[in-house]
């Protein structure tokens, strides 16, 4: 298929996909990011003569790395009737034994908060919303699509041989991201350390199984690693974390991005249609040209994340976890902790906030 019939195609399953998943007895609004995703989204909505109510979530945060909203902003004065936002602020402890109830696991996407957030402003004004979750999984909008994939390793290897690509650094390089993406910051070690001895088989057996069953077969081409994570990390993590915080304020989240016509079209794509030039959603960026502020076609992808040093003490949390209720119940090793506080950096930083997450959870489910 060449490029102008898959841009063609492209629209009319993106523009079908928004206007079905509009369809309600009452209105329905967008969350807007600022991202390219939500963005398109407004543009379509627009074009379908709707009234979009859009609504953003920004930080207090000298880093301007945290505030899209200026991106959000320019879009909603294009394609939107209203735009709301709120701003989060430092000092917002008191929200994790309550977002613990309605994650009902020690979720540490740390972004649920703003999630959480936006959701309860949006519902004092609508019933549902649209976002744009998704759409870097289709469109391959991540770096670890673009890195150099595996070459096919000879099928006389064995398993783990094939799975961890030895004598293979791109295979195994590959696999030990995603396991990183999956567990941020606390790889299986880390683990083994922090928990108590008896959950030391637990660890490696669950490792073991993701590996089985997510690599069985050899991660060859950008595509696969697309499907890697339709099948793993998006709904297990991205899509919970939405649905969790949306739900929490009865508030139905629509993501029109995941229509299974608009997907598995994505997905009959050969790569060199939608991934020329090692561009980040390439296609999709060409669709969107001229139709949205070409700072929002062109800017870095940032993801949801939030200043966690500015909202967060580090050392309130590091004292939080360690004379907390797991570690006096010898769940987690007090001594493993007690070393977190010694060298304060990045990794560390957001160590401790799954610690804190995992102590209030722990305190308000066991």
């Amino acid at each position: 298929m060449d490029e102008d019939k898959a841009l063609q195609l492209l629209e009319e399953k993106l523009d079908e996909s928004i206007r079905l998943h509009q369809v309600s007895d009452v209105p329905v609004g967008l969350f807007l990011s600022g991202g390219l995703d939500s963005s398109a989204i407004a543009y379509f909505m627009h074009r379908q003569n709707q009234d979009v109510q859009a609504f953003a979530m920004g930080f207090e945060s000298e880093n301007k790395w945290y505030n899209e909203l200026p991106y959000a902003e320019a879009v909603a004065g294009l394609y939107c009737k209203s735009f709301e936002f709120e701003i989060v602020k430092p000092r917002i402890w008191d929200l994790l034994p309550r977002l613990m109830w309605f994650y009902d696991e020690p979720f540490g996407d740390g972004s649920m908060l703003p999630s959480y957030l936006v959701s309860a402003m949006a519902k004092k004004h609508v019933k549902a919303v649209l976002g744009g979750d998704g759409g870097d999984e289709i469109f391959a909008g991540y770096n670890r699509y673009f890195e150099d994939y595996p070459e096919p390793v000879p099928p006389n290897r064995s398993f783990f041989q094939k799975i961890l690509g030895r004598g293979k650094k791109s295979a195994y390089k590959f696999t030990k991201q995603y396991l990183r993406t999956m567990t941020p910051f606390f790889e299986s070690r880390d683990l083994i350390k922090i928990l108590n001895p008896d959950f030391k088989n637990d660890v490696r057996q669950y490792q073991e199984w993701f590996l089985d069953k997510h690599f069985s077969c050899q991660i060859e081409t950008p595509k696969d690693r697309q499907i890697l994570d339709i099948q793993t990390i998006l709904p297990e993590q991205y899509l919970t974390k939405v649905d969790r915080a949306s739900m929490a304020n009865s508030l139905e989240l629509r993501v029109p991005m995941l229509d299974i016509p608009l997907v598995e079209y994505m997905l009959s794509l050969s790569c060199s249609v939608y991934l020329k030039k090692r561009t980040h959603k390439y296609l999709f960026k060409k669709l969107m040209k001229n139709r949205l502020p070409e700072t929002i076609i062109t800017r870095k992808k940032r993801g949801f994340s939030i200043p966690l040093k500015e909202l967060w003490d580090v050392k309130m949390m590091h004292d939080y976890v360690l004379n907390g209720k797991a570690v006096r119940d010898g769940f987690l090793q007090k001594n493993y902790i007690k070393n977190l506080g010694y060298n304060v950096t990045h990794e560390t930083t957001h160590k401790l906030w799954q610690l804190s997450i995992f102590e209030t959870w722990y305190q308000v489910w066991l």
